[in-house]
């Protein structure tokens, strides 16, 4: 990280003259912190969608997201937040070794999940990985990473969804990757094979937004989203479901996904678009 000490002159006996050093050298520190850090370069943004620390879950159980990264590459690469130049000197002792990945954790009041920006320039060589983990039963829920461009400006399907009930529980996640963009998306669900739509409905983008601040770059880190869990039954049938995802509002890509939970044991499975 790029260090720069601005000392503040010892204030004069004359007021005026005080305030007028003090804006000159308060001028001169900000000139000075211009030509030293660098400009960011172009970043993608990189959806990580559950980052929990210890968050309690139903039935007494404890849920964290653990991740890696690996860093194909003999030059330096930028990731924010987490990594700032030089923490991966490619000919350093981490050179090409798989390292724990850092994120901001979701605080009590944040919206869900963790925007990561990467170097566009190496972000295909940079890989990355995300675990959920269950602190009782030592449950290991591989969740996806997803960047920018598999996000989807048009609708899109998640299939076999089974309908819930007495026996599981589903929650249908959605997520928009820029911060500042926030919109409408419309949800309908349909009965595979039949093609029966059983419910429509919308639901709003939101987003509870968290900085991540360093001297040089200041970036929002959570992602606008939207949650829906269902309980009950959808329809009236035990076929599988399928959920279509409209983004109602321009300029606004999303992506989604639905988890699907045993009431008895607790496993998660995952259900993603393809």
């Amino acid at each position: 990280m790029h260090r720069i000490e601005c000392r503040t002159p010892a204030a004069p006996t004359d007021m005026k003259k005080s305030i007028a050093t003090f804006i000159v050298a308060a001028a001169e520190c900000l000139s000075l912190t211009a030509q030293v850090l660098p400009p960011l370069p172009e970043m993608e943004r990189i959806l990580l969608p559950i980052t929990v620390s210890n968050v309690p879950g139903a039935f007494r159980t404890v849920w964290s997201s653990q991740g890696s990264v690996f860093r194909d590459l003999d030059t330096p690469v930028l990731i924010l937040p987490g990594c700032e130049q030089p923490c991966d000197n490619p000919n350093g002792p981490t050179a090409r070794r798989t390292l724990p990945l850092d994120f901001p954790r979701t605080q009590p009041g944040d919206t869900n999940g963790t925007i990561l920006y990467v170097e566009r320039a190496s972000s295909d060589q940079v890989f990355l990985s995300l675990r959920l983990l269950e602190a009782l039963t030592g449950q290991s829920i591989q969740l996806p990473v997803v960047r920018e461009r598999f996000f989807f400006s048009h609708k899109f399907q998640i299939l076999d969804v089974p309908n819930p009930g007495s026996g599981t529980r589903i929650t249908l996640r959605l997520y928009g990757i820029d911060p500042n963009v926030l919109g409408r998306i419309e949800v309908r669900v349909y009965v595979q094979g039949s093609e029966q739509l059983v419910q429509d409905a919308v639901y709003d983008l939101t987003v509870v937004q968290r900085l991540y601040s360093t001297l040089a770059y200041t970036l929002p880190v959570r992602p606008p989203t939207a949650e829906v869990s269902y309980y009950s039954p959808i329809a009236a049938t035990s076929d599988l479901l399928r959920f279509e995802v409209v983004p109602l509002t321009s300029a606004m890509p999303v992506w989604g996904f639905v988890s699907v939970t045993d009431n008895l044991t607790q496993r998660v499975t995952l259900r993603t678009p393809h």
